[in-house]
C-alpha cells in the first residue's frame, strides 16, 4: 500500500515541474493563458520550501541556490528590449529572490533552534528515562530493603527483650545459663560458651581477651595463623565469633563469650552477636556489683565472716524451719580467752591479726552449710543446720584443738630498712553449744542456752567446750 506522504510528495514535484514549464513558456498549457513569471515564481518557491522543510531532501544552501538560479533564469529569459523600461516583473523577481534568501535564513535559523531544542528534549528524555530506570531499580530493591529493615527491627526488639531478661537475673550461674540459651536462640544456630576465666584454654577466646577485641573466624584451619594457631587443631568447631567482655569492674578481670559452629558466620552475625555480648557484659557486671554489695552488707570488713544482723535473719529462718519440720539445729558460741590482755600488751592491731587468723580457721573447719558469724568484738558463732548437739559439740572440740595448737603470727615493730619481724603467740578459746528443743520459743531462748554453756566453759577454766542440754 502506497503511503500518503509519498503521494503528497509526488504531487508536489509534479506541480513544480508544471510551474517550471510555465515559467519557461510564459503561459499555461492547453488554455494558452499568459502568466507573469513574478506570479509563478513564489508558488514554485513555496513548493521547494515545503519539500525542504517537510521532507528534508535538500539542504538550505542548495535550496537557496536553486531559487536564485531559477530567478535569474527568468530574468535572462525575458531580456530588456533596447530603449524599454526595466520590466516590473524582473524587479519583482529580484525582490522575491532577496526575500527568499531572508526567508530561508530565518527558517534555517528556526530549524537549527528547533533542532537544538529537540536535541535538548531528547537528552532530557534520555536522562529522564535513566532516572526512571534508577527509580524502578530502587523500587525493585524496596521489598528486600523492607525485609532487611524488618529483620533488623525484629533483631533489635529481641535484643531489648533479652536485655530486660538478663537485667533481672543477679545470680551468676543462672545468668550464664540464660546468656547461653538466649544467645543461641537469638543467633539461630551454633553453641555459645561463656568463659569467665582470662586463662581460658580456647585459643580464639584467649586472643580476644588479650587484644580486648572481637574476632570472627570463618575457617579455623585457614585463618588460625592470625591468632597463632599452626598445624592441625583438636577444636570441635571450624567457625566461631569470640567477644572479650569485662566481668569484674573491681578486679578488672576479663572473660569471653564465644559462639561456635561448623558453618561460617556472616558480618551481620558478628554485628548482632557483638551487641548481644555488650548487653550480656553489662548484665554480668551488674550482677557482680550487686553480689559484692550484698557481701559487703552482710560480711564483716575485717574478718570476712557474716555480720550479726545477717546472722539473726538467717537464724530466724532456720529456727522456724526446724520448728515446723522437726529438724535438728545447733548453735556454737565462741569467745577468745583473755583477749583483752592481748590488746593491752600488743596493741589492737595485733588483736586484729588474731581475729583474722582465727576467722580463717573457723571458715576452714566449718562445713559449707554452716553459717559462721562474727558475733561481737572477740566473739564468734557457728549456726549448724540439721546438726544434732553431739555433732555440733564434736565440731566445736575440733575447732578448739586446732586453735590451741595454732601459732598466731603477730608483726612486731621494726625499723625502716629492716626485715619484718613477727611475734609468735598461742591463744585458746572457750565454746558453748546448744541444740534446739521444744522449750525454746524464740531464737533468744536458743542464744541464751548457748550463752549459758559458754559461761560454764569460762568458769570451768576456759579452753574447753560445754554443752547446754536444758
Amino acid at each position: 500500500m502506497i503511503e500518503k506522504k509519498f503521494i503528497i510528495r509526488f504531487a508536489a514535484w509534479a506541480l513544480a515541474v508544471l510551474l517550471v514549464f510555465i515559467l519557461i513558456k510564459g503561459e499555461i498549457p492547453l488554455i494558452n493563458q499568459t502568466v507573469p513569471p513574478a506570479a509563478i515564481f513564489p508558488i514554485f518557491n513555496i513548493l521547494v520550501i515545503l519539500e525542504h522543510f517537510l521532507f528534508g531532501s535538500l539542504s538550505s544552501l542548495t535550496t537557496t541556490v536553486i531559487f536564485t538560479f531559477i530567478g535569474f533564469f527568468i530574468v535572462i529569459l525575458y531580456p530588456i528590449p533596447k530603449g524599454a523600461a526595466f520590466p516590473v516583473e524582473n524587479i519583482i523577481v529580484a525582490l522575491e529572490i532577496g526575500l527568499m534568501w531572508v526567508l530561508f535564513a530565518l527558517l534555517q535559523r528556526l530549524l537549527e533552534t528547533v533542532s537544538k531544542r529537540g536535541a535538548k528534549y531528547d537528552e532530557d528524555r534520555e536522562n529522564l528515562e535513566i532516572s526512571l530506570n534508577e527509580i524502578d531499580e530502587e523500587i525493585n530493591k524496596l521489598p528486600d530493603e523492607i525485609e532487611n529493615f524488618t529483620r533488623q527491627y525484629n533483631s533489635y526488639s529481641q535484643l531489648k527483650d533479652i536485655s530486660t531478661q538478663l537485667g533481672i537475673v543477679l545470680e551468676k550461674d543462672k545468668l550464664v545459663k540464660l546468656i547461653k540459651s538466649e544467645g543461641e536462640k537469638f543467633i539461630g544456630r551454633g553453641v555459645i560458651v561463656v568463659d569467665m576465666c582470662a586463662e581460658t584454654a580456647d585459643p580464639v577466646c584467649r586472643w580476644s581477651i588479650e587484644k580486648r577485641y572481637p574476632i570472627s573466624i570463618k575457617d579455623i584451619k585457614k585463618e588460625g595463623k592470625i591468632i597463632g594457631i599452626t598445624g592441625d587443631t583438636d577444636l570441635d568447631y571450624t567457625s566461631c565469633i569470640a567477644v572479650a567482655i569485662p566481668i569484674d569492674p573491681v578486679s578488672q578481670e576479663w572473660g569471653c563469650i564465644q559462639i561456635k559452629d561448623n558453618t561460617p558466620f556472616s558480618e551481620d552475625d558478628l554485628r548482632l552477636f557483638s551487641i548481644f555480648c555488650g548487653i550480656s557484659s553489662m548484665a554480668i557486671t551488674n550482677a557482680e556489683l550487686f553480689n559484692k554489695t550484698q557481701e559487703l552488707a552482710i560480711t564483716d570488713g575485717l574478718t570476712g565472716l557474716y555480720v550479726h544482723k545477717y546472722f539473726k535473719e538467717r537464724f530466724e529462718e532456720e529456727f522456724l524451719l526446724a520448728k515446723s519440720h522437726n529438724l535438728t539445729l545447733s548453735l556454737v558460741l565462741i569467745d577468745i580467752d583473755h583477749f583483752k590482755k592481748v590488746n593491752d600488751v600488743y596493741g589492737h592491731s595485733a588483736g586484729d591479726k588474731i581475729l583474722v587468723q582465727l576467722s580463717g580457721i573457723l571458715k576452714k573447719r566449718a562445713r559449707e552449710t554452716d553459717i559462721v558469724v562474727r558475733y561481737g568484738g572477740e566473739e564468734f558463732a557457728i549456726l549448724m543446720v540439721q546438726t544434732s548437739v553431739d555433732g555440733a559439740a564434736y565440731l566445736a572440740e575440733e575447732v578448739r584443738r586446732t586453735v590451741q595448737t595454732e601459732m598466731f603470727m603477730i608483726p612486731a615493730d621494726a625499723q625502716e630498712g629492716v626485715l619484718q619481724k613477727y611475734l609468735r603467740l598461742r591463744i585458746t578459746i572457750s565454746l558453748g553449744v546448744s541444740g534446739i528443743n521444744n522449750s525454746m520459743g524464740s531464737i533468744a531462748d536458743f542464744i541464751n542456752a548457748s550463752d549459758r554453756a559458754l559461761y560454764d566453759a569460762k568458769n570451768g577454766g576456759r579452753n574447753r567446750v560445754e554443752t547446754w542440754n536444758g
